[in-house]
């Protein structure tokens, strides 16, 4: 089996399924009261990415676990793609460099 010095990897975003909000509550201490705590909306997305060689095509699935900010509800569809890049690509350059 060869490989190449050059781990780039084109991905494209193909599917994202997104997980219902549950709220949780996740200790946010202060000076002031050290007991604080402060519930926030959590969310599961699992993306599916592929990428295509000549002769060869593959998938990967990303599960990106999400804790909101105050208010927030949802995860920028940007953010999630752009996390879900670069663990892709971290992967291919550690499988290129194995």
């Amino acid at each position: 089996m060869s490989t190449t010095s050059n781990a780039a990897v084109n991905v494209t975003l193909r599917n994202i399924d997104i997980g219902p909000a549950t709220d949780v509550t996740r200790a946010d201490p202060s000076p002031e009261d050290p007991a604080r705590q402060r519930t926030q909306a959590s969310r599961l997305y699992r993306l599916t990415f592929g990428t295509e060689r000549p002769g060869v095509s593959a998938t990967f699935v990303v599960d990106i676990g999400w804790d909101g900010r105050e208010g927030e509800t949802d995860c920028p569809m940007e953010d999630l793609e752009s996390v879900g890049k670069m663990l892709v690509r971290e992967f291919a350059s550690s499988v290129a460099a194995s």
